[in-house]
């Protein structure tokens, strides 16, 4: 059964999605699952630890390894980019995924956050100014850009670079025509 929350509970919600990342990247979910029930695990509260401690600052770079369809995408290329370009809409992110596809996906589901009316009820700073293909650009000079693994990064800044999968390889043996620009793409050479 589906409890609605009165005033103060909204408001609680609210504010716990604000500053907590964890309720935040659930709350994701549901807005892009309705109908399915969130299942916490432990490999989604290691993941939300691992987001909020880069949140932080408490490192800048990291690798987060699990299977697919355990929603590490979901999770790092849609909540987290919205949740940071909520706390500061000036964020530049750029976001690599494997596949042309799986860009398009994620830049939807993107949209479907941060236009729905508890994210702009939360974050009302972040605003977008134009969205443009996959691309979103807020009014605050921010934006949330995408490419796949191999497609062009040439003269794009970024504050932050978020990737899904582009560790994944073509089937059948050619994955060594793909290491070196792989490599190259995260590492600026």
């Amino acid at each position: 059964m589906v409890k609605i929350m009165d005033s103060q509970e909204l408001r609680e919600y609210d504010a716990a999605c604000r500053l907590r990342f964890d309720v935040f990247s659930q709350r994701c979910f549901l807005t892009l699952n309705p109908g399915v029930r969130f299942e916490d695990n432990w490999s989604i509260d290691a993941m939300a630890h691992f987001a909020t401690k880069f949140i932080r600052g408490d490192f800048r770079r990291g690798i987060v390894n699990v299977p697919p369809r355990h929603g590490k995408s979901q999770m790092f290329n849609v909540a987290l980019c919205a949740f940071i370009l909520g706390h500061d809409p000036r964020k530049r992110i750029f976001c690599i995924s494997y596949a042309g596809p799986l860009s398009n996906e994620h830049a939807a589901m993107f949209k479907d956050i941060v236009e729905s009316s508890w994210y702009r009820r939360i974050f009302p700073k972040m605003q977008i100014k134009r969205a443009v293909d996959n691309d979103v650009y807020t009014t605050k000079r921010g934006y949330r850009r995408w490419t796949s693994v191999g497609g062009s990064m040439t003269g794009i800044r970024a504050d932050l670079q978020v990737s899904s999968g582009a560790g994944v390889f073509p089937k059948g043996g050619a994955m060594a025509a793909h290491v070196p620009r792989g490599i190259a793409q995260f590492s600026g050479g």
